[in-house]
């Protein structure tokens, strides 16, 4: 028996380059860089399915560690200071 779980995350092209040209020009984004392919499922797929978007990944390494854990493990942690670089790119990518 197979399940389909979630669709594909496919992002759209105009979306992505708008996204990619408003996070470099954000001087607290060190790097924007394209991801190779994940498996992982997305609801936001779903949503992209139905109107023209791009699902983007913010680095939020703890500079307290050296080492790095998945979400859902016991001793992830992130850098508080990435969800305000999350938000201004998405502020400025909605103007």
């Amino acid at each position: 028996k197979y399940d389909d779980g979630y669709p594909p995350v496919v992002n759209h092209e105009k979306e992505t380059e708008l996204l990619v040209q408003v996070a470099a020009s954000i001087d607290e984004v060190n790097h924007v860089k394209e991801m190779d392919p994940k498996m992982g499922g997305e609801d936001f797929a779903y949503y992209l399915q139905k109107v023209p978007g791009t699902f983007f990944f913010t680095g939020a390494k703890s500079p307290k560690t050296t080492e790095t854990y998945p979400h859902h493990h016991p001793k992830f942690d992130f850098d508080e200071k990435a969800m305000l670089i999350a938000a201004k790119t998405l502020g400025s990518v909605s103007l």
